[in-house]
């Protein structure tokens, strides 16, 4: 997990802002540094998206955490979510007079916080975003412009820091139910903002579910990375019985749970959040669409790890099937584990690969 501590360097030069506040912080959450600022409000909710920053901050309070996709700890004034969006209403009690935004990759997932959690919100309150000038920080005003006038409160360290008070409401935004058929089944999927691949099915995932019709058996599955849950629900429509969906995002949990639910196999699939292999047990398939984003930045690292860690998680005589863009060359990777691998699928943007453990 890359650390920034320019955004964190900035707030605390504006800390006066955040002292005994009752604070709503989301968004981009990358390092426990965000607890700087929870120390000083008078009661502070951090919802955290990501599982292992979730993980991190916790362990920082000493507090004990599972793997299950919705779950809230707190330290005396401190409470800490692992949430959806979608759970603010129904799962945060409190209310807030100050809400702190980092920006994050999709600027809809900022929009549709302020809208969630609006309602939580008490009268004149004030609502800060922050952000890498580099990564959209310098037009973050125009994500408040629809509730009242935006200043720019201070900009340092490469990143700005704007401020607005809470006056007209946000507008709620549409997340379409989408329809695929592949391979002769029938999905349903809410397209769910923040979450990979919004508003379609990605390309790479579609040429691996196109891939392993005559390739799926009655073992236990791991869809890692699981997004949208797409995967484990085509499976599920499959006949496979055992199937568990993990992913680092509690966006990305929430809207496979709902997604298995809309599709009638919820009975199959059990949603776990983990970081990577972290967490899980072994299977007899692991399956994966895997990420090579670092939050905003491209990289591969920890995709490269999890494929050397992949033989640990796979029983014996079972099959591992990924799929990438075709430059990262993760055959390559995968016959260096296990000695063998398979070209299922390949073209000049997708690669899907299967690879056994004998």
């Amino acid at each position: 997990m890359h650390v920034n501590d320019n955004k964190i360097d900035l707030l605390q030069r504006n800390i006066q802002l955040f002292e005994d506040k009752e604070l709503f912080i989301a968004g981009n959450i990358d390092s426990p540094l965000i607890l700087h600022i929870a120390k000083i409000t008078k009661k502070c909710h951090i919802l955290c998206d990501n599982f292992i920053v979730f993980k991190q901050i916790a362990n920082t309070l000493n507090l004990d955490i599972s793997n299950e996709i919705s779950q809230s700890v707190n330290y005396k004034h401190v409470y800490l979510h692992f949430l959806a969006i979608d759970e603010i209403k129904a799962k945060i009690e409190d209310s807030f007079d100050s809400v702190l935004l980092f920006l994050t990759k999709s600027k809809d997932s900022i929009k549709k916080t302020l809208y969630c959690v609006q309602d939580k919100l008490k009268e004149n309150s004030n609502i800060y975003i922050v952000g890498e000038n580099a990564a959209g920080g310098k037009s973050a005003d125009k994500l408040l412009e629809k509730t009242n006038a935006v200043y720019k409160v201070d900009t340092a360290r490469k990143c700005t820091l704007f401020a607005t008070q809470y006056k007209n409401r946000f507008e709620k935004l549409d997340e379409n139910t989408l329809s695929y058929s592949i391979n002769d089944k029938d999905i349903k999927i809410i397209s769910k903002i923040g979450v990979f691949s919004h508003n379609r099915i990605d390309d790479g995932t579609n040429k691996l579910l196109l891939s392993i019709k005559d390739h799926i058996n009655a073992g236990s599955y791991l869809d890692l990375g699981c997004g949208c849950g797409v995967i484990g629900i085509y499976l599920a429509l499959n006949g496979v019985k055992n199937i568990t969906l993990s992913d680092v995002s509690a966006n990305a949990l929430y809207a496979s749970y709902e997604n298995a639910k809309l599709n009638n196999v919820s009975s199959s699939i059990k949603c776990v959040a983990s970081d990577m292999l972290n967490n899980v047990d072994n299977f007899d398939n692991i399956i994966s669409n895997p990420p090579f984003h670092d939050g905003m930045k491209v990289s591969i690292d920890v995709t490269l790890a999890m494929l050397n860690e992949l033989k640990e998680h796979v029983n014996n005589k079972g099959q591992v099937i990924i799929v990438g863009n075709t430059f990262l060359m993760y055959e390559k990777y995968l016959d260096n584990v296990f000695n063998n691998s398979e070209i299922l699928y390949k073209d000049t943007k997708f690669t899907v690969v299967k690879s056994l453990k004998i």
